[in-house]
């Protein structure tokens, strides 16, 4: 939920971005997750997405086009790990179990890739499916 949101002046905005560049900051090293694991370019952009705030832009794609283009196993990744930022635990295990069906190794979902799991990882249920 949303507790308060502080307004901020457009011009502070542009003079920091000037300064500083935008950029995002990503969470936990996914890099050698992404190699040891082949990750697809596709999946990591609806995680990024998930990580900036744009949780329902992701929803919407995952639920249009993410398992035609990503596949039951990244696809239920991805789904998993919006669950979790969710915390919606149960469809979040749900969506993992499905993924590790299909060849995702269990050891991907953890905090180590993104501390976003937390919900996830965290919950007693979870560690059923490990």
């Amino acid at each position: 939920g949303l507790y308060r949101t502080l307004p901020y002046d457009k011009d502070m905005v542009d003079k920091l971005i000037a300064k500083n560049g935008a950029m995002y900051y990503e969470r936990n090293n996914k890099a050698q997750f992404v190699k040891k694991y082949g990750l697809s370019a596709k999946l990591m952009d609806v995680i990024k997405q998930i990580e900036t705030g744009e949780i329902d832009k992701a929803h919407r794609w995952l639920n249009d086009n993410g398992l035609k283009e990503l596949g039951e196993k990244e696809g239920q990744f991805a789904f998993s790990f919006l669950y979790a930022v969710r915390t919606d635990v149960l469809k979040s295990i749900e969506c993992a179990n499905k993924s590790i069906a299909a060849g995702m190794p269990g050891v991907i979902f953890s905090k180590n890739f993104s501390d976003l799991f937390a919900p996830l990882t965290d919950n007693p249920k979870f560690t059923a499916i490990k």
